[in-house]
């Protein structure tokens, strides 16, 4: 499995989460990467779901160790005026490699596997 990482766009910058749980911000009008000093706490992930509402992105599940089978549950907030990560409550079920998306204000999270097997769902 290739490395897939967390992608969010917020106010005309793309951030991308490392594999070294670095938060990247790619600056389009000046075509410049900086770091951005957030660090992402959890763990390390591969294929997780990301989405943006307002001037915070979300990240949840994805696997790890990298081409492993196990699967995560946490869910992430990283909101951008303050540089910051927090943790919100877990994913009612640990999943990965699915879709994610926002419309109107409110994120979703559909298809994905589950430890135990192939599962598509909406949450």
């Amino acid at each position: 499995m290739e490395h897939a990482p967390a992608v969010f766009s917020i106010s005309g910058y793309a951030y991308v989460l490392s594999r070294g749980n670095r938060l990247w911000k790619y600056d389009p009008v000046n075509d410049t990467w900086s770091n951005t000093g957030a660090d992402f706490p959890g763990t390390p992930r591969d294929v997780p779901y990301s989405f943006t509402i307002g001037n915070k992105g979300y990240l949840a599940g994805g696997i790890y160790p990298m081409n492993s089978s196990t699967v995560l549950q946490d869910f992430w907030e990283y909101n951008s005026t303050a540089n910051q990560w927090s943790p919100l409550a877990n994913l009612p079920m640990a999943n990965a490699i699915g879709e994610a998306f926002s419309i109107n204000g409110k994120g979703y999270i559909t298809g994905g596997n589950k430890p135990t097997g192939g599962s598509r769902f909406t949450m």
